[in-house]
């Protein structure tokens, strides 16, 4: 308990919390992923969003409200379903046929939303901040140019190309986590097809509970290092 507390004195984070996660990670290896009787299906997430989890122990979900019924609203939680585990009545356009392909598809999420969270951090910018949130990708997409940027808020419609650049090649190294999630949280909770018609979201009033998640598979060297620091 001794090392338990000196990694919360550094990290700042609960250690029930830490003690949580670490018992979930895995490593990602290949075409190998073997999901944890109680998964339903997973879903992908940032670096930040794991910090989250270890200060609070909660998975926290979307904080964008969008007025199209379609479109995320706060507190939703996407995941792609685990074939045999989608509830009554929710009809995706596509059924992942196995659970590597469920793993693949948050994987891509997952990098997505990592590198959409970090290059606002390196502007300096709240990624969290509805203002800011939704220019990461188009910072991170140069086939778009700068063209698209000028429509910003500043800082964003003042970047060179020199800096964005900058910002796409430091941000390469932050690849997010994959989680797997309990078959319980869709119990008392709306599901609903996701706007890309091939994974499942659920309304959450406040995120979800450590205890959800499943197991945890850290993406890239960042997320690596991460979790190792908690071990030490």
């Amino acid at each position: 308990m001794d090392d338990v507390l000196e990694r919360l004195a550094i990290h700042e984070y609960d250690p029930v919390f830490v003690e949580g996660v670490l018992k979930h990670v895995r490593n990602v290896a290949g075409d190998t992923v073997r999901p944890d009787v109680r998964t339903i299906g997973y879903h992908g997430t940032s670096l930040e969003t794991v910090k989250t989890l270890l200060r609070t122990g909660n998975l926290p979900g979307s904080f964008l409200e969008y007025p199209d019924p379609h479109l995320p609203k706060k507190g939703d939680i996407y995941f792609a379903p685990l074939a045999g585990k989608i509830p009554p009545g929710v009809t995706p356009r596509h059924v992942f046929q196995t659970p590597q392909e469920s793993f693949d598809e948050a994987e891509v999420y997952a990098n997505l939303n990592s590198r959409d969270v970090r290059v606002l951090r390196q502007l300096g910018l709240d990624p969290y901040d509805p203002r800011y949130a939704i220019w990461g990708e188009e910072i991170l997409s140069p086939s778009k140019g700068l063209r698209n940027l000028k429509t910003a808020p500043p800082p964003i419609n003042e970047l060179t190309e020199e800096q964005v650049e900058a910002v796409y090649v430091a941000d390469e190294q932050y690849k997010g986590f994959v989680l797997g999630l309990d078959e319980s949280i869709v119990k008392d909770r709306t599901v609903s097809v996701g706007e890309s018609g091939d994974d499942l979201r659920i309304s959450t009033m406040g995120g979800l509970p450590l205890d959800a998640i499943t197991e945890i598979y850290p993406l890239g060297a960042e997320e690596e290092n991460f979790i190792e620091s908690l071990r030490k």
